[in-house]
C-alpha cells in the first residue's frame, strides 16, 4: 500500500529494540517468576514447539495485527484508536478461538485475546509506535505459558491470571509514569 522503502518505519520496527526488550523483561518478570515457582516445566516441550509458540507466534501476530492491521488503520488511514483497535481485536480474538473446547471456553478465549489485542495496540501507540514493545511482551508472556505447564489455552487458571494481571498493571503503570 505504501511501498517498501519505509516498511520498517511504517510497521514500527526501525528503532526501540532494546527499549522493548528491557520493558518486557521487567513487566513479564512476575509471570515468569511465579510460573517457575508455582508450575512445573512442560514435559511435552521441544525446541520447535518453544520457538513456534514464543518467537514465531509473538513476532508474526504483532507484526500482522498491530504493525500492519492496526497500524495501517490508525496511523495511515487516520481511524481513531477505538475503531482501529476494535477491528484488530476482533480478528485477533477470532484467530484464537480454535483453542476452545466448549462454547463458554471459546467465548472466554475470544474475550481475553481480544482485550489483549486492544492492550497491545495501546502500548504500541503509547511507546511512539514502537512495535518491539508488544512483540517482546507477547513473546515473553507466551514463553511463560509454554515453558511451564500453565494451561492448554489462553484462559489459564487462577494463579496464572493473577500474575498476568500484575504484568498488565505493571505495563500500564510503567507506561504512564515513563510518558508523564
Amino acid at each position: 500500500l505504501f511501498g517498501f522503502g519505509n516498511i520498517l518505519k511504517t510497521l514500527g520496527l526501525q528503532k526501540g529494540f532494546f527499549t522493548g526488550l528491557v520493558f518486557a523483561l521487567i513487566a513479564v518478570s512476575p509471570m515468569l517468576i511465579s510460573s517457575a515457582v508455582i508450575e512445573r516445566i512442560n514435559e511435552n516441550l521441544d525446541v520447535f514447539m518453544l520457538l513456534r509458540s514464543t518467537l514465531f507466534a509473538g513476532f508474526t501476530e504483532e507484526l500482522f495485527y498491530r504493525g500492519f492491521l492496526f497500524g495501517i488503520l490508525f496511523r495511515k488511514l487516520g481511524w481513531g484508536f477505538i475503531p482501529a483497535s476494535v477491528i484488530g481485536a476482533l480478528f485477533f480474538g477470532l484467530g484464537h478461538i480454535y483453542q476452545g473446547a466448549t462454547p463458554g471456553e471459546t467465548a472466554g478465549i475470544f474475550l481475553i485475546t481480544a482485550l489483549g489485542a486492544a492492550w497491545f495496540a495501546w502500548l504500541y501507540v503509547e511507546w511512539k509506535n514502537n512495535l518491539w514493545v508488544p512483540v517482546f511482551l507477547h513473546i515473553l508472556m507466551n514463553l511463560s505459558w509454554t515453558l511451564f505447564d500453565i494451561s492448554t489455552n489462553a484462559l489459564g487458571g487462577w494463579y496464572s491470571n493473577l500474575f498476568r494481571a500484575i504484568t498488565i498493571a505493571l505495563t500500564i503503570i510503567i507506561t504512564l509514569r515513563y510518558h508523564k
